[in-house]
């Protein structure tokens, strides 16, 4: 039987839009995954198609959101933003998860794979369902924390206490994670979702530029996890097929959703999958 690992990278709330829309065009072509492994925005769309959701059925709930049932602005915080650590909440998201997860690992369909970052240090850490498959941590029996932490973008929201230790947004370390055994499988797909956002345009603020600063560093991450694959040895390589989002997926704000971002994906992959027949 021919395994394919999925790789899902970060993107925000439109990124959820994008990877759905992703998985619905992998879908059309009658492409699953056997394993499936993400960051932040991955890690949420990935942990719905391991817990063995259908595309079309993660489309619809990822399209029946709206801003408000994940952002949940802390009171005054812009007066506020020397003194506290995050302006959003995370408890909408949470209670999310609780309702579309299991509330352990082992209801999982696949194997399946997170990557938080560790805030004492820094440290990339990727939780895992099964280890013999993909490589990290076992995860603990609410796995839906680790999923969370993954989604934390540091600022935005709080850090989320895993055992004895704080964990924050994957994609710091790891926008695309690819796991050190992805030659294994017989086919790996990047479902990418993160783009180069212009927020120049919206002026020249310190906080409009740190923001275009931190969409470099995201995107470059992207592009040296492809450059080692493609000058990866032959000896065992697997199909690599590469997702990139739509072209219209670069405007706004990464913390709002474009729900027609999904259709706009699902097509941009019926076209690259007929570039790899």
């Amino acid at each position: 039987m021919s395994t394919s690992l999925f790789i899902l990278s970060g993107g925000g709330m439109r990124g959820l839009d994008v990877l759905a829309g992703q998985l619905q065009g992998l879908a059309d072509a009658g492409i699953t995954p056997t394993a499936i492994c993400g960051t932040s925005a991955g890690a949420a769309i990935g942990a719905l198609a391991a817990f063995g959701r259908p595309a079309d059925e993660i489309a619809d709930i990822i399209s029946g959101l709206r801003d408000r049932d994940v952002r949940s602005e802390r009171w005054f915080w812009k007066s506020r933003a020397l003194w506290i650590n995050h302006f959003m909440e995370s408890a909408p998201i949470r209670a999310l998860l609780h309702r579309w997860l299991p509330s352990t690992p082992d209801a999982l369909a696949m194997p399946y794979a997170c990557t938080t970052t560790r805030t004492m240090d820094g440290a990339e850490t990727v939780w895992t369902s099964a280890q013999a498959v993909l490589p990290g941590e076992p995860m603990p029996q609410d796995w839906r924390e680790c999923v969370l932490a993954s989604m934390s973008i540091s600022g935005v929201f709080p850090w989320v206490c895993i055992a004895d230790a704080h964990y924050a947004d994957g994609g710091v370390r790891a926008n695309l994670p690819l796991p050190p055994n992805w030659r294994d499988f017989d086919e790996v797909y990047f479902l990418i979702a993160s783009y180069t956002n212009d927020y120049a345009a919206a002026g020249s603020s310190i906080v409009s530029r740190l923001l275009l600063n931190a969409s470099w560093y995201a995107q470059d991450q992207i592009e040296d996890v492809l450059a080692r694959v493609a000058v990866a040895s032959p000896a065992r390589m697997p199909r690599v097929v590469t997702l990139r989002p739509p072209a219209d997926a670069g405007r706004g704000s990464l913390l709002r959703f474009d729900h027609s971002l999904i259709s706009s994906a699902r097509q941009a992959v019926k076209g690259r999958l007929s570039q790899t027949v």
